[in-house]
């Protein structure tokens, strides 16, 4: 995320309703609250930081940031990936 104080720290803030979602569904589904995995998307931060907000002291949970490559579908990496 990119901007001057505190605005990096707000939208965490303000999205941490995406990790409080997951605690919840999977306190519901499966009686805990912490998964194994947390993975989200990096394009502009406010996803993974909203998705990562309540478990970044937890070290149990393993927080993957991915983006895409921006290759497309049709490119030979993809290609390789899907075989």
């Amino acid at each position: 995320m990119v901007g001057p104080h505190p605005y990096p720290d707000m939208v965490a803030r303000f999205q941490a309703v995406v990790s409080e979602e997951i605690k919840w569904q999977l306190k519901t589904k499966e009686g805990r609250e912490s998964p194994d995995y947390v993975v989200a998307c990096v394009g502009g931060g406010s996803n993974a930081a909203g998705a990562f907000y309540h478990y970044l002291e937890d070290t149990r949970v393993k927080l993957i940031a991915v983006e895409a490559a921006g290759k497309g579908i049709h490119s030979e990496r993809v290609r390789r990936l899907l075989s």
